[in-house]
């Protein structure tokens, strides 16, 4: 087991956002807390606290998938700061669950921004878990890795969330591997083939528990892709009149770390049917008619 505690990676976690983004952002000790984790924004002031119970901050590390498992959590709680979601008052259920579901969604993106590039986070996985830099370029690696992490989250953390406020757990799940897919749809550097996304979506999910999978399969209808408008909306509402609801001043880190909600219709039309037919593509050329007949479904 690795010395490195809960509150220790995220004090590293916010010196990596600072580099990264020149977001200021703070850890804070709550205390005995029910609550583990939470984010909110100093009053009056440019700079967003992640806090984190007593207990929470005080555990041990004790593997590579933990410590991610706590990356993703800090990422969706970085989320909220990004996306001023502490100050915005929300009218209803529903649009808590579209906040929530964002952070489920960018925080994973996030979450392999900082494995790609944050200094303090691969020193930890280098120096304290021992993890070779050659597994940690593997894309297939890392994919079937974070299937392992999103697992851990699903029993330690989401199993027995709220309903009225969450997704349901195996939902979370999957906007957590969208937004992995994401990262890589984003950051075109990283991507080979066309439609390569798509191979990484699956290794992630051969690698969930198969309790997650059936979950999925029982199920005939999904909140996740009926809220989705909501987000957009939430957001739209949160950013106003402002290019953006926080400036990110790296052209490289924008288009994953970015708040800009206000692209017009048109644009996400064109973009949707892009990767609509890039997923169709990959599809057909690796015998994958299952992706055919359950993904877009009109």
């Amino acid at each position: 087991m690795s010395t490195i505690n809960v509150e220790q990676l995220f004090i590293l976690l916010c010196a990596d956002v600072t580099h990264l983004i020149t977001f200021e952002v703070e850890t804070q000790n709550k205390g005995n807390s029910s609550i583990h984790f939470s984010a909110n924004k100093l009053k009056d002031q440019k700079k967003y606290l992640i806090k984190y119970s007593k207990d929470a901050g005080n555990a041990n590390i004790k593997d590579v998938e933990e410590l991610l498992e706590y990356v993703v959590i800090f990422c969706h709680e970085l989320t909220h700061c990004l996306n001023d979601h502490s100050t915005f008052q929300a009218g209803s259920n529903k649009e808590v669950m579209a906040m929530e579901t964002h952070a489920d969604f960018q925080g994973a993106r996030i979450a392999t921004a900082l494995y790609t590039y944050g200094k303090n986070l691969r020193k930890i996985l280098r120096e304290d878990f021992k993890y070779v830099d050659k597994l940690k370029k593997d894309k297939t690696t890392f994919c079937k890795l974070m299937g392992r992490v999103f697992t851990k989250l699903y029993y330690d953390f989401y199993k027995d969330g709220d309903t009225t406020k969450y997704l349901e757990a195996f939902e979370r799940v999957g906007m957590n591997i969208a937004g992995v897919a994401s990262f890589f749809y984003r950051s075109p550097q990283f991507l080979q083939v066309r439609g390569e996304y798509i191979g990484m979506h699956l290794n992630m999910i051969t690698s969930l528990d198969k309790e997650i999978v059936e979950a999925y399969q029982h199920k005939s209808s999904l909140k996740g892709f009926q809220i989705i408008d909501e987000v957009v909306a939430v957001h739209r509402r949160i950013q106003g009149n402002r290019p953006k609801i926080t400036e990110i001043s790296s052209p490289i880190f924008e288009p994953i770390f970015g708040t800009n909600y206000h692209k017009n219709d048109k644009y996400r039309l064109i973009q949707k049917k892009d990767m609509k037919d890039e997923i169709m593509e990959y599809a057909k050329s690796n015998n994958l008619d299952f992706i055919k007949d359950d993904i877009f479904k009109e």
